[in-house]
């Protein structure tokens, strides 16, 4: 028996939200199981006061620069606390609070800098090439 793609949707409700900025209302649609701060942050995300943009890009980046971060460390081992610390970094430098972050462990080097969709994160290993006779 084919399912219907109906059953698979949320229940939507009609709501008016407001945005934490600017205090604009506008109507949405959104899930049920929507509580007020979920409506308000979903007011937020598609007001246009310049604020509001702001905050959805630096949230947006912030998604983004997490993701970097994850997916640059999915298959290292013993980088767990390296890893820890850029991701609980990634917020301020989307927000431009801070200009950049290089951590070091063992002969692992972590750079990370905003960039315009999240961060520019890069992961070096130092490697010594050494012969004796």
């Amino acid at each position: 028996m084919k399912k219907d793609k109906t059953e698979d949707m949320p229940q939507l409700k009609s709501v008016q939200g407001m945005c934490r900025f600017c205090g604009q209302y506008m109507a949405l649609e959104v899930p049920e199981s929507f509580n007020d701060v979920d409506i308000a942050e979903e007011a937020t995300k598609k007001c246009k006061c310049t604020e509001a943009q702001e905050y959805t890009r630096s949230k947006e980046r912030t998604a983004n620069g997490e993701a970097a971060v994850k997916t640059l460390f999915a298959n290292t081992e013993g980088l767990d606390v390296m890893k820890k610390k850029m991701l609980d970094t990634v917020k301020e430098l989307c927000k431009y609070e801070l200009d950049s972050i290089t951590l070091k462990k063992g002969g692992y080097t972590c750079k990370m800098k905003p960039s315009k969709d999240g961060v520019k994160i890069s992961l070096e290993q130092k490697t010594v090439n050494a012969l004796e006779s």
